[in-house]
């Protein structure tokens, strides 16, 4: 069974988002990912509808990742990094609108973004579009690797009708987005199951990505959030995407930069809540709530050490927790992930802690069950946190009624302002509340 992992509506800093065992985080277009694997957990749906298989199933967490909604793992919404984008016009345009099959889909992007994936070989094209007086969003995906086999040269190539599944060169439109940073507010899903990819110029990082399409002709599908399998809907809509010219820089994915389009609504800040801050500043904290400073607290890691919150006072530019549990099928990709991000950002102050708060069977987890946990998982031991159904954690932040794990905090490190949760996201989305404080 293939995964996914993401590509956000703009690709910032830290990009990840993911699937939640109770519900699709906020985030972005998901793609397909070797490695990861997303999982039902006892009692609830898999994430994105029931058996995983919705209308326009394909948000993410993470983001993005996250997850992310994966979105960073990027970690994987659209962010904003605040650094500059790359040399190179970016867009998307019809033109030519006659002569081919079917009438052009209206649709028109001033700003695009292009990431090439090192690691999984993957290039990809995202754009979005309110030309229809909605919001509509463009990925175009390029599996360049062994398992998918999509082309990793300029010229013309054919979408051959492949399942979304199992594609090497794959599109997909996301239509009627009531927020474009957040595939699951998009009422229709479409995917190209023919016509041609012109590629002009196709490159590594750094270099432009151009593309054209040529009678692409896509279909209103579901995509089951398992086995991400791609089903017409009966009587469905079709999109049409022939004239659309692509261009777009392309970013390292791993290490972004950052565009202008597709980022997350933020807040104004007069308080130093993103940004990060030179001088430490966590006193005895104000509350529980977002905006509030967070009292310090303290768990064990198991490796056995005493943990305390304020101990990053200062120190960290950005916290951020997620609680887990052994029986979460999608923490088991998202915790890779997170660890994933503090290799890749903890240089520029990102800490992050995994709390876990009940075993495989739902009971509070033993010092060997956590290091197990964190042995199958992927992460440094001393990251994951043991907290009995996460009763200290939520005791000092509000957890606004979460129901679904894994369930993500942000917190400035300079001062324990508490700036993000999946379920209170003060305007933005987990990749936007990082990168503010991580820019």
């Amino acid at each position: 069974m293939q995964c996914k992992w993401t590509l956000m509506a703009a690709v910032g800093a830290v990009a990840l988002a993911g699937y939640s065992c109770g519900g699709a985080q906020d985030g972005s277009a998901a793609l397909k990912n070797p490695t990861g694997e997303t999982a039902t957990t006892p009692g609830e749906s898999t994430a994105g509808g029931d058996a995983g298989d919705t209308t326009s199933s394909d948000p993410g967490g993470n983001n993005t990742g996250g997850g992310t909604n994966d979105n960073p793992g990027n970690t994987g919404g659209g962010t904003d990094s605040g650094t500059d984008t790359p040399s190179g016009e970016s867009g998307t345009t019809i033109s030519d609108s006659s002569g081919g099959i079917c009438e052009p889909t209206p649709f028109s992007s001033a700003q695009s973004v292009a990431a090439y994936a090192t690691q999984y070989e993957v290039l990809l094209y995202q754009a979005t579009s309110t030309e229809r007086g909605t919001n509509d969003v463009l990925s175009l995906e390029v599996y360049q690797n062994s398992q998918f086999g999509g082309p990793n040269a300029s010229g013309s190539y054919q979408f051959d009708g492949s399942n979304y599944s199992n594609c090497g060169l794959c599109m997909l439109v996301y239509a009627d987005c009531s927020d474009p940073t957040n595939m699951g507010s998009c009422t229709k899903t479409y995917f190209a199951e023919s016509g041609t990819v012109h590629f002009t110029a196709m490159g590594q990082i750094g270099d432009q990505l151009t593309a054209s399409l040529e009678d692409v002709v896509l279909t209103q599908v579901t995509v089951n959030t398992e086995t991400w399998e791609s089903t017409p809907v009966e009587g469905g809509d079709e999109w049409c995407a022939h004239g659309y010219e692509l261009t777009a820089p392309i970013q390292d994915y791993e290490n972004p930069t950052d565009t202008d389009a597709g980022t997350g609504a933020t807040p104004d800040d007069t308080t130093g809540s993103t940004g990060g801050s030179s001088a430490a500043d966590c006193g005895p904290g104000s509350g529980t709530g977002v905006g509030d400073t967070i009292a310090d607290f303290q768990l064990q890691n198991c490796s056995g050490e005493t943990i305390s919150l304020h101990g990053k006072c200062g120190d960290a530019n950005a916290i951020w927790m997620a609680q887990v549990a052994g029986w979460c099928g999608a923490c088991a990709t998202w915790v890779p992930e997170m660890s994933n991000a503090y290799q890749q950002y903890s240089s520029i102050g990102l800490q992050v802690y995994v709390i876990l708060g009940q075993n495989n069977n739902g009971d509070a987890p033993s010092q060997a069950e956590c290091q197990q946990y964190a042995s199958n998982h992927d992460i440094d031991p001393s990251l994951v946190l043991m907290d009995a159904n996460w009763q200290i954690m939520n005791s000092h932040i509000n957890n606004y009624g979460a129901n679904g794990i894994p369930w993500n905090v942000v917190l400035n490190g300079a001062n324990m302002e508490y700036v993000y949760s999946d379920t209170a996201t003060n305007g933005m989305d987990l990749n936007g509340a990082l990168n503010q404080l991580l820019q």
